[in-house]
């Protein structure tokens, strides 16, 4: 049975390498992006519900899916995220927001930008899965629950090696991966030190350092999640 990539894009966690490679090594009625609604528009993609054929479906990827999706996939899914370390993704954030997002863009205060980029991680995974969130007593639970059932969970830093495996198990046999959305260089640095990231990530810290605390005990491959539950990934399946 074939295998269909459910990819929950968390924003400045390498989603986008993805997205376009896919996009580029796929028949166009096999990808279903959402990360850029904004392009999907302009470019003439149809949203989800106006998919003609959503059987084709080899890639489901972007910021905002939801669990109402997977009934219309046909195949095995494969459930898969990406992280990284809270305080370089802030700071990878404000670097985008100031040089990538609009020309001239700048925070109303960096107290409120700050406020936009709290619990991010936690947010994007849950958002897909409010039958999870519902289930658990706080956000953090829920988070950890619907990362816990993923089957592909991997760090920025391992991009990369997981981005090609992910492609291969769609039959792409020389993935062209390309850096995308690359901030360093662009837009402003982050004009505080990184306790205060850290203070402002939120649940995000605890997330990921429970994720990283199980990979360096874990030695699961690329395609792989430290962290991962049976009875968690049985959850996201019969939703």
């Amino acid at each position: 049975m074939r295998r269909v990539l459910f990819f929950v894009h968390v924003p400045k966690c390498a989603g986008m390498s993805l997205t376009n490679a896919l996009r580029r090594n796929l028949p166009e009625t096999a990808v279903y992006q959402s990360t850029s609604l904004i392009a999907n528009l302009r470019e003439g993609r149809p949203d989800f519900m106006e998919l003609a054929r959503p059987d084709q479906l080899r890639a489901v990827i972007g910021h905002w899916l939801h669990e109402a999706m997977l009934p219309y996939l046909h195949g095995e899914l494969r459930f898969a995220t990406s992280l990284r370390e809270p305080a370089e993704r802030i700071r990878s954030q404000y670097r985008f927001d100031t040089g990538l997002r609009a020309e001239g863009w700048r925070p109303d205060s960096p107290e409120a930008f700050l406020k936009r980029n709290r619990n991010v991680l936690c947010s994007f995974l849950l958002a897909p899965f409010p039958s999870v969130r519902a289930a658990f007593r706080t956000p953090l639970e829920g988070a950890k629950a619907v990362l816990a059932g993923m089957d592909t969970v991997f760090d920025i830093a391992e991009a990369s090696q997981a981005q090609a495996a992910l492609l291969h198990e769609q039959g792409v046999a020389f993935p062209d991966l390309r850096t995308e959305n690359v901030s360093g260089g662009r837009g402003l640095d982050w004009p505080g030190d990184s306790g205060t990231l850290l203070t402002a990530a939120g649940d995000d810290v605890a997330l990921y350092d429970w994720f990283r605390e199980a990979a360096a005990r874990s030695d699961c491959g690329p395609l792989g999640n430290p962290v991962f539950d049976a009875e968690a990934r049985l959850r996201l399946e019969l939703l």
